[in-house]
């Protein structure tokens, strides 16, 4: 009884202290979702996510994959974690898919597809720290674009010409904030402060108050 007691009290008080505006959930990107036909299904385009990729030799691309409908608001931010070594590194963000216009990429497409692409050499970034992790990343694209048919689309993070460097994509604007996320909040502040280069550096007291509520509720659960 005191657990069940316990849970519910903090259930909501977490749900109630989360930052909506940076509250992406995160997609995990195992390295395997390189091309169309390995892309990521993704369900709920419209709920705000996050994908974190390193780009390499092996892994120049992260695919992810939803089926739109003609008339659909897709929502799509490119990032990079803010890293004195990234400074001037400037990746790209493609939306590809049936009805959009022709387009010359560096990759591969499938057939009969175009594109939508937006480098982020051609925009000013925009400081952003994110308070749920106390990370902070340069923003460069925050565009939406209106899919023109029905159809399987691609969300593709990558660089233009391949430079090895680290990129993130967020796409959706629908916040949605439950227990699932709260339990996974553990793995994944560990997973973004280490991407982002600050697992050494001192938490702040939003992601420490959040570590210790998701940890008490994962043991009480």
């Amino acid at each position: 009884m005191h657990t069940r007691c316990l849970t519910l009290f903090m259930l909501p008080l977490m749900i109630a202290l989360a930052p909506t505006a940076s509250a992406h959930r995160l997609v995990v990107n195992d390295g395997s979702h390189v091309d169309a036909d390995s892309a990521l299904v993704v369900t709920e385009p419209d709920v705000s996510q996050l994908i974190l990729h390193e780009v390499d030799q092996e892994n120049q691309e992260v695919w992810l994959t939803f089926q739109g409908q003609a008339g659909d608001l897709i929502y799509l931010q490119l990032g990079v974690p803010v890293i004195e070594a990234l400074t001037e590194y400037h990746p790209a963000v493609a939306l590809v898919g049936p009805g959009l216009p022709a387009a010359e990429l560096s990759f591969a497409i499938p057939g009969g597809a175009g594109a939508v692409t937006f480098e982020a050499a051609d925009f000013q970034p925009k400081f952003f720290s994110e308070p749920f992790t106390g990370t902070e990343s340069w923003i460069y694209v925050e565009e939406t674009v209106e899919l023109p048919v029905d159809g399987e689309y691609f969300i593709v993070g990558y660089h233009p010409v391949s430079a090895a460097g680290k990129l993130w994509v967020a796409f959706g604007e629908k916040e949605v904030f439950g227990l699932p996320d709260i339990l996974a909040y553990p793995d994944t502040l560990r997973t973004v402060r280490a991407f982002h280069e600050v697992s050494n550096e001192p938490l702040g007291f939003i992601p420490r108050l959040f570590l210790i509520v998701a940890t008490l509720l994962r043991f009480l659960m």
